[in-house]
Parts: structure tokens; sequence; C-alpha cells
């Protein structure tokens, strides 16, 4: 069954959608280094003990352990850079620091397909103590470590001091969801356009490689290659040019600017993604597909457009929900869909390609739609939140 592949890719999901939102609760009452640093340290060494599991039970914990310390890093670390840069600057901070992800991911594509083909020759290797591994747990038992020495680095940051802070004491849950109650409507249309736009995100990712081994005939290691540089280098450059253009226009006094860009793009790559899935090409479909990678990337106008509105108090919190939804929504979901589709609606995995152009043609103008009707909440909240920043 089509549905097979997507349950296995959560399996390595990145920033787990379960716990963020007490660490939330934390980041904003404790020092955010520390934080950091603990995550890191606890997803390293679970990622080493994927390498040393046994049976499925072994390897399931692992990776929620892995899942809970990357849940750390990012509403502590966007809490961290709201502190850092001013609001006209945010959306850029925050695209150079996700720039390490998208490198990393262009690599991990890059080099994953020579890892596939290695794992398909080798069947076991002999390590020191540990014996005789499978060359999938030498991949975890090689990756994990080198985490606990880099997790150090965060203490070469300065803790920031807190800025635009609301009141004398942090909130608590309650006061945090009454506060997002005051501004429904902002919240309503950017957690829908955003997860929706994630959705199609993590599934056209998620399904690409198979889809270009179906249609074209492409191996992994032919897929890698062109895929990984697509996703390293065309999602950084992308990230960047966004960053900078919502800055630029934000500057200008477009207080929308978070909602109004992303809603723009939004309907164009639609109109690309469903173009993309149509050739017969290869060459062509990876032409295609490249400025859709320059132009999903969208977590750092998510996360700055709340970060702007929100007190200091609240800020980790609402980084957790942003992690939730595009994480927990994109990543759950997106995947599925895209196999249910061409399961239960096509009833034949050939037809993958058009399952993804019609997710293309359907959420691509409900996310644009989402965003363009969440401007105008996004101009009161900002004008809202000036009134503690002064």
């Amino acid at each position: 069954m089509t549905l097979v592949y997507p349950i296995s890719r959560l399996v390595c999901c990145r920033d787990s959608a379960l716990p963020p939102l007490p660490i939330g609760w934390l980041v904003d009452r404790f020092p955010r280094r520390p934080i950091i640093w603990l995550g890191v340290t606890v997803w390293s060494l679970a990622t080493a003990f994927c390498g040393l599991a046994q049976n499925f039970g072994h390897l399931l914990g692992a990776r929620l352990a892995v899942g809970i310390g990357e849940a750390t890093l990012s509403p502590a670390a966007y809490s961290m850079l709201a502190d850092l840069f001013r609001p006209s600057r945010l959306v850029l901070a925050i695209s150079v620091m996700l720039m390490g992800g998208s490198i990393g991911g262009g690599l991990a594509v890059g080099l994953g397909g020579a890892v596939a083909s290695y794992a398909e020759s080798a069947r076991a290797l002999q390590l020191p103590i540990l014996g005789v591994v499978s060359s999938w747990q030498y991949v975890f038992l090689i990756i994990g470590p080198p985490g606990l020495a880099l997790s150090s680095l965060i203490f070469l940051v300065r803790e920031p001091q807190r800025r635009d802070r609301l009141g004398a004491a942090p909130p608590n849950i309650s006061e945090t969801f009454r506060f997002v109650r005051t501004r429904r409507a902002l919240f309503t249309f950017h957690f829908i356009g955003f997860g929706v736009q994630s959705i199609l995100t993590f599934g056209v990712v998620g399904w690409i490689p198979a889809y270009m081994g179906r249609a074209f005939g492409w191996s992994i290691g032919q897929i890698s290659i062109p895929f990984g540089l697509i996703i390293g280098i065309g999602s950084s450059l992308g990230s960047l040019a966004m960053g900078w253009s919502v800055d630029r226009l934000f500057g200008r006094g477009c207080t929308d600017a978070h909602m109004r860009v992303n809603s723009i793009i939004f309907l164009g790559t639609s109109i690309i993604g469903v173009a993309a899935f149509q050739v017969h090409n290869p060459w062509v479909f990876l032409v295609l597909v490249t400025p859709i990678f320059m132009t999903i990337v969208f977590t750092p106008s998510a996360v700055a457009a709340l970060q702007i509105i929100s007190p200091n108090e609240m800020r980790g919190q609402m980084s957790a929900m942003v992690v939730l939804i595009i994480n927990g929504v994109g990543l759950g979901l997106g995947p599925t869909v895209v196999g249910a589709v061409t399961d239960f609606v096509f009833h034949d995995e050939t037809r993958l390609g058009t399952a993804v152009a019609l997710l293309f043609g359907l959420l691509g103008p409900i996310a644009a739609a989402m965003l363009a009707l969440g401007m105008k909440p996004m101009r009161e909240a900002a004008r809202l939140a000036e009134t503690w920043r002064r």
C-alpha cells in the first residue's frame, strides 16, 4: 500500500509535535541557553541509542527521546532571536538560523543516496566493544555523539535581556490562551493558512523521491544528488530572499507583510506545482520544482509574526504553537494525505503525480486565501503590540 511510505517518515520526524507547549512554558520562565544545551544533548544521546536498539520498543523509545530533545530548540531559539533583533530584522534572522536545517537537509538527502546504496551491499559491521552491528545501526552510532560536543557551542552566544515585557511576572498558560482569544481572528487565519500549506509542503517533500522513481524510473542514487542540491541551495536562497523581502516591507510600515508576502507566494507555487507534476521530462520537472523549494520556507514568517505581536512572557509558548501546527499538522498529515488520495481517490499508485497536482490546486489557494484574510487582523495586532513595546 502507498500509505506505508509516509508512516515510515514519521519515525524520522524533526521537532516532535508532542512536547513543545510545556517546553515553551519553560522557555518563558528560565534561561534559554541551558534549555537548548540540554535538548541537544538529549537528542544526540537518543540518536546514538537508536543504533543500539534490539527491537521496535527500543527504537520507538529512543525516537521519542529524540523528538523531545529536538522540541526544545525552536521555542528557545526563536525567543532569543526576538530579543536579539528588532522586529524589522526578525524574519531574516530566523531565516539565517534555519539555513542550517536547509543545508543539513540537503546534505542528508544527497548523502542519503550513497548511504542507502551502501546499506544494500553491507550486511554487518564490526565495531570495538559493540561487536557486530547492522549498517543502519552504524549510521545512528556515528551521527549521534558529535552533538554532545556541539551542544556546548550555545554558551558562546550571550543570553539576551528579555525585552518588550507586558508585566512583572510571567503569565500562566490560561492567561496565554486568553491573549490568543482576544486576537482570535489573527490566530485562526494564521494557523489555518500556514497549517494547510505545511500539509502541502511536507506532502510534496515526502513523496518527490518516490514520484521520480515511479514516473521517470530514477534510482535513489540518481535522485539524491540533484534533489539534495535543490533542497540545500534552493531552500537556503529562497529563505534569505523571503526574509529580506518581508523585513523590508515591515520596516516600511507594511505591518501585514508576513501574511501578505506568503499569501502571494502560496498562490504562485500552487500554479507551478500543478504544472510540474504534469511534465514527462525529469529535468524539466526538477527545473519547475526548484522555485517551489525556494518559496516553501515559510516558517520564519510564521514564527516572526507571532513573536512581534506577543509580549516577551509568551513568546516561547507562541513559538511552541507554531511548531505544533507546522510540524504536527504538516508532518503528521502531509505525506499521509498524498498517499490516501493516491490509494483511495485514484486507486492507482502510478497516479501519484496526479494526486500531488490535485493537492497543489486545492490546498495552495486555500492557504493563500486564509493568509489574505489574516492581513487586517495582523495589522491590528501589530498596532496593539506597540503599546507595550514603547
